[in-house]
């Protein structure tokens, strides 16, 4: 899989073809556009599309090379004005002159924007570039002017620093649980229906969608916590092999690490109890404190669950300022046990 960059919202014809094919669908199986397209591409466009539309973006002559790698999955970063504008991941993916005239008017210069692909799971997001650079180990004033792409590990901390899923990567789950189920109907041939194969494209789209949205609104939570931490504290997000952290803030010689959720639900505190677990064992960071980060304040049950683990939970309170709810010290072991000795003596140290 790779992530492309795509600057596409930075100039009065980038956001005209914007607002032509990206704001809406363009229905490829109506004329004019069904005449421009070979039988081949047409059938690629519906096997993804069978409503027969879709949202399209296009590439000129001078990226030909780029644009022969992408391949279906891909996720498509739409950035522009410093914000990633949208994200789309890539359908069909063809070379048409015509069909993309039809589209966007060719440049008098650059020529037409023949290499064209259609998007499926597009979202509008406000994305600032701040977020981002980091992600990508990125100059802090790239304003990604031109054509990228992404394809080593950097593209799974893209994916899991701003919340993607991808279709690609639903399609395969519910594939592989199809199977598993159907394997097990006739393993145990107790009568069992096996499970229906879900509309793949539709529920994956909800569902990437509202990731986006829950990251987005996380982000914005952290954000606005950041802004109440003492001058001499640094904060920052860091990578493992468990994922990308929310935040990480050393205040002197206190480190903690902490996971934002953008409710307090229950099964919201379970999901940043085992995130925090599982970045604990896998940072090399010396660590401190584990906090958990909320909206609001969680349930009285939820707090003590988080207590049991000695986790701290954060939450906000009306306005902009937050409350802690420290774990007893005693419990700091329980999460630190799984730990290098460093880490867990450190942790275990009631005076910290």
């Amino acid at each position: 899989m790779r992530v492309i960059i795509q600057p596409s919202f930075g100039n009065a014809i980038a956001q005209r073809h914007w607002k032509d094919t990206l704001a809406k669908d363009i229905p490829f199986a109506s004329e004019p556009y069904i005449n421009a397209l070979t039988a081949e591409q047409l059938r690629s466009l519906q096997d993804f599309h069978p409503n027969g539309a879709a949202r399209f973006w296009g590439a000129q002559r001078q990226h030909n090379a780029k644009m022969e790698t992408i391949e279906r999955g891909d996720v498509v970063l739409f950035t522009g004005q410093n914000h990633v504008q949208g994200i789309g991941e890539v359908a069909a993916s063809f070379r048409n002159a015509a069909f993309a005239d039809l589209l966007w008017t060719p440049d008098p210069e650059k020529g037409s924007w023949l290499n064209v692909y259609s998007l499926r799971a597009f979202q509008h997001t406000q994305i600032p570039y701040t977020e981002l650079r980091p992600l990508i180990d990125s100059d802090p004033k790239d304003v990604f002017m031109g054509l990228r792409i992404i394809r080593d590990e950097r593209v799974h901390v893209i994916l899991d620093g701003l919340g993607i899923s991808t279709l690609e990567n639903d399609h395969r789950e519910l594939e592989q649980a199809h199977r598993i189920a159907l394997d097990l109907t006739m393993q145990t041939g107790n009568g069992l229906i096996a499970l229906e194969r879900v509309n793949v494209e539709a529920t994956a789209y909800t569902r990437t969608a509202r990731d986006i949205e829950i990251r987005r609104t996380e982000a914005l939570l952290v954000q606005a916590y950041q802004q109440t931490l003492p001058a001499e504290s640094t904060a920052s997000r860091n990578r493992c092999s468990a994922g990308v952290t929310d935040l990480y803030v050393q205040t002197g010689d206190i480190a903690e690490l902490i996971e934002a959720k953008s409710q307090p639900s229950h099964n919201y505190v379970r999901e940043a109890l085992g995130q925090l677990l599982d970045y604990a064992a896998s940072l090399s960071e010396p660590i401190d404190v584990l906090s958990a980060l909320f909206p609001s304040e969680p349930a009285p049950a939820d707090v003590q669950l988080l207590h049991r683990y000695g986790i701290d939970c954060l939450y906000r309170n009306t306005g902009q300022t937050f409350s802690r709810r420290p774990a007893p010290s005693v419990r700091r072991h329980v999460w630190a046990a799984g730990l290098g000795s460093d880490a867990r003596a450190t942790a275990m140290d009631p005076s910290r």
